[in-house]
């Protein structure tokens, strides 16, 4: 089916989001598993008026353009099926209008946010999952007799939901982009893979043990003592619990020049 002759469309910002984070790899994948942190919606002042009567709302959907996505990376072959985000470890594909990840045809995003207030033309709002500067094209409010399918008798628990059910992905918390799903799309050069028994000096790692831990829903920061003082690393909240790092463990401190990594 082709589009009818003569007709195109055209979008522009209503504004644009200031969130904390600049790198896709380290950037939260799901709004709703980053509940906690803040961010804002800066609207442009011609669409200021439309803001009127949001503050009533708790959730509101933002709608995204995903424009960190290479404007002609979907047109590519073998474009049109990913391994989404969730799925990286297993390396399972699906076809994008199965899943949410970036690389789709028209680059669209949809996060689910949680309006705390609205302040002039700016949304202050909770629940991150965009890049600095993402473009915002329309916000829409959400409700809940309106968006729950079957509301308020629905059996939730009964509402299919693929593969996000089929392989447990939905139930896990906290979850960042990760590089291997994004260097599989094109999004980002691979890097090297490094060798679990390379060769390591006595200068980049260091034996200690573990004095402190903080867990957050998508990162945690583990305090190490060693011979000269103490190391503090920031690594996901998934890496500790497969590695079930707690007070008291022993382990090794591998530092590298732009990165330290916890070993046990």
């Amino acid at each position: 089916m082709s589009a009818p002759p003569g007709r195109s469309y055209s979008v522009r910002p209503i504004g644009y989001v200031r969130t904390a984070h600049s790198e896709l790899e380290r950037t939260p994948i799901q709004s709703l598993r980053n509940p906690l942190e803040e961010a804002r919606l800066e609207v442009s002042p011609e669409y200021a008026q439309a803001l009127d009567g949001l503050e009533e709302f708790d959730y509101a959907y933002l709608i995204t353009l995903l424009d960190r996505v290479p404007k002609h990376l979907p047109e590519q072959p073998g474009r049109l099926v990913q391994v989404p985000f969730m799925l990286q470890e297993t390396g399972e594909s699906v076809g994008v209008f199965a899943s949410r990840f970036p690389v789709r045809p028209n680059r669209l995003g949809l996060s689910l946010v949680r309006v705390l207030a609205i302040r002039g033309r700016v949304v202050d709002f909770a629940g991150v999952d965009m890049l600095d500067w993402t473009p915002v094209l329309d916000l829409k409010p959400w409700e809940q007799h309106l968006d729950v399918p079957g509301w308020p008798s629905a059996e939730l628990a009964a509402i299919r939901g693929g593969w996000y059910q089929r392989t447990g992905a939905s139930s896990r918390a906290g979850f960042l982009a990760g590089r291997r799903s994004l260097e599989r799309a094109g999004m980002l050069e691979p890097t090297p893979e490094e060798s679990t028994d390379m060769e390591l000096s006595a200068r980049n790692q260091l034996k200690g043990v573990i004095r402190g831990v903080k867990t957050g829903q998508v990162m945690a920061e583990i305090t190490v003592d060693v011979e000269a003082g103490s190391v503090v690393a920031a690594i996901t909240d998934s890496s500790r619990e497969r590695l079930n790092l707690q007070d008291g463990d022993q382990v090794t401190v591998f530092v590298k020049s732009t990165e330290v990594m916890i070993g046990k």
